[in-house]
């Protein structure tokens, strides 16, 4: 399709010769203002006034609002992660599961790592913070903050750790102590023969559907497995508890005692 600029919708003010403003072969923005079906081709406009106006232009019977206030929100979504990045602080920490990036790209990444993994980041929320994200199971990820304390520098990492009132030396000591534990416990659990594996405690009905599947295959009631999406660590026991065949669902937390 065409796209056709008039001399007025170049600039505010007003243009006698279009090449004065712009040059053949160079890129510039433009606004769609008008579609014209007949002759396939658009009425466009690279005024900083039309430029600014983030509504749009031009609708007709086919527009789609929703699907136009979710591009919006994408876009300012996208703008504001790149904005977030490019202000963090850049970390200099010499470790195996230390990465300078972004939640949404530690669960990407951990997607394709083995169970036993985690990954290190810098916090999105303090410099004086680490974050520490692991695989639950399909599309649940938990996330915890570290404290930090006693640094030399804003970009190195402190001399000691803290998470939830207990203190590490370094970055092996935690993930020892506490971290692989964390892990270990979870693993055990989504890999128990009565783990749901195609969802998470919040698609009740799906659940539900499952522990009678288990209970017409078994010839009696399991107790069934689910993770929470909402709640990382929080996993769920669903159960029939009488002759009724209603399912009880009871909650329960993953964690370690140091």
């Amino acid at each position: 399709m065409v796209g056709f600029c008039p001399n007025k919708n170049i600039s505010s003010q007003h243009v006698d010769n279009p090449l004065k403003r712009v040059k053949i072969g160079s890129p510039y923005y433009f606004k769609v203002m008008k579609v014209d079906k007949e002759r396939f081709s658009f009425l466009l406009s690279c005024k900083s006034t039309d430029l600014k106006d983030d509504g749009p232009a031009f609708t007709d019977e086919f527009w789609d609002a929703d699907v136009y206030k979710e591009d919006v929100n994408q876009m300012s979504n996208e703008l504001k992660k790149k904005k977030e990045a490019n202000t963090r602080v850049k970390r200099v920490i010499a470790h195996p599961n230390f990465k300078n990036i972004s939640y949404e790209e530690a669960t990407r990444s951990l997607d394709d790592m083995d169970w036993s993994e985690c990954i290190i980041r810098p916090s999105a929320n303090k410099d004086s913070s680490l974050s520490v994200t692991w695989k639950i199971c399909e599309r649940v990820y938990h996330n915890f903050f570290v404290k930090e304390s006693a640094k030399d520098q804003i970009f190195s990492i402190g001399r000691q750790l803290t998470v939830g009132g207990e203190d590490f030396e370094d970055l092996d000591e935690l993930i020892a102590r506490f971290v692989q534990p964390m892990i270990q416990i979870s693993h055990e659990i989504t890999t128990h023969k009565y783990f749901f594996p195609n969802g998470t405690c919040e698609d009740v009905e799906a659940v539900e559907q499952w522990v009678r599947e288990k209970k017409r295959e078994l010839g009696r009631s399991p107790y069934v497995f689910s993770a929470s999406y909402l709640q990382p660590c929080q996993f769920c026991i669903s159960y029939m508890f009488d002759n009724t065949e209603r399912i009880r669902h009871e909650y329960f937390k993953s964690e370690f005692a140091l």
